[in-house]
């Protein structure tokens, strides 16, 4: 799981394009909650991910 939290960490960009095209923009009274459950999402989605897949490669465009 460190992993994948280190993996959402260096992604911020991945996380605020999945909620702009969900139209949670800066400034939205939820976006910092979505945004801390969306980064925990995708760690665990990375997480998984990589044990199936075992994946180097990135895998942004398929996690978007």
């Amino acid at each position: 799981m460190k992993r994948g939290f280190e993996y959402a960490l260096k992604n911020n960009g991945l996380i605020y394009g999945v909620l702009a095209q969900l139209n949670y923009k800066v400034g939205h009274p939820d976006f910092e909650d979505m945004f801390e459950e969306a980064r925990i999402l995708l760690a665990e989605i990375y997480t998984e991910y990589y044990r199936k897949e075992n994946a180097k490669e990135e895998c942004g465009s398929y996690m978007f």
